[in-house]
């Protein structure tokens, strides 16, 4: 499932505007609206943070601990060496 697929179904399912997954997400409503219609002209940092947003929300929908999906949220830029260090907290614990 694509992207925008996968946005409009989280977004039905929880009752989540445009502007709601913007704001969660960091990104601009124009950037929600491209995913949603599937015409993302450029797929930088916005587009990633969406589609991160996007994977956290799907599997918070699972049994996973959701306090920890929400504070890693609140602190990832999306930028490599967030994720870099993300994965050395995650081995080291």
């Amino acid at each position: 499932m694509d992207a925008g697929r996968r946005l409009s179904e989280l977004m039905r399912r929880r009752h989540l505007t445009q502007l709601d997954v913007a704001t969660a997400a960091q990104v601009s409503q124009a950037t929600v609206s491209r995913v949603l219609h599937r015409s993302p002209k450029r797929t930088g940092l916005a587009y990633r943070r969406l589609c991160i947003y996007i994977q956290q929300q799907l599997e918070v929908d699972g049994d996973g601990p959701e306090d920890v999906f929400d504070a890693v949220r609140g602190i990832w830029d999306g930028s490599e060496r967030h994720a870099a260090a993300l994965s050395e907290l995650i081995v080291a614990s």
